[in-house]
């Protein structure tokens, strides 16, 4: 449940929500016990920030080997190397020769 929650304020306030990655599980389970103590919530709070730094990283990853192939994409076609077949939905690229 304090997951949902937590997904759902950095939805709130746009941010990406973090993954607890099956590896990290453990770790996660242990900060959760580690943090019912009040007085100090410390290490859920940065196995949290870890967890939230590795997604975004591997959003940020994705975004730019996206952006990359693209470019390379647009650079081909532009030399005549490729062109594009059918609609943009289901269509396809094909090489010409």
């Amino acid at each position: 449940m304090a997951r949902l929650l937590m997904n759902h304020i950095q939805f709130e306030f746009g941010l990406v929500p973090s993954k607890v990655l099956r590896e990290d599980r453990e770790e996660y389970i242990s900060s959760l016990i580690t943090a019912r103590d009040p007085e100090d919530t410390s290490v859920f709070y940065e196995f949290m920030v870890d967890e939230m730094v590795k997604t975004l990283s591997a959003e940020i990853d994705g975004y730019l080997i996206s952006t990359g192939i693209k470019k390379q994409l647009a650079i081909l076609k532009s030399q005549g190397l490729l062109r594009r077949e059918g609609p943009d939905r289901g269509g396809r690229l094909v090489v010409i020769k």
